[in-house]
């Protein structure tokens, strides 16, 4: 996905906002009952009712920059000289 605002190009990684994207649909009525009453007991059958969408949200941050290293090395033209020599 790609969005260009002004002449920088700027990429989004699809995979990520996916995942978070799931995980907060997963997580929708444990977030509603966060928002009305935020108690011990809301945070904890949240946390433990869905431990795969918790562990999603937990690690965005470094899916991100996983992603987008990855892509700027990509997008980067490969320095390859000839053969080696001694």
């Amino acid at each position: 996905m790609l969005l260009s605002i002004g002449r920088k190009p700027w990429q989004i990684p699809t995979l990520p906002v996916i995942l978070a994207f799931l995980a907060l649909i997963d997580l929708r009525v444990e977030l509603r009952l966060l928002f009305d009453h935020v108690t011990i007991t809301s945070v904890l059958a949240a946390l433990w009712g869905h431990p795969l969408a918790v562990a999603v949200l937990a690690t965005q941050p470094s899916l991100w920059r996983h992603y987008q290293s990855g892509r700027a090395e990509r997008d980067q033209p490969s320095k390859s000289s000839g053969p080696s020599r001694p």
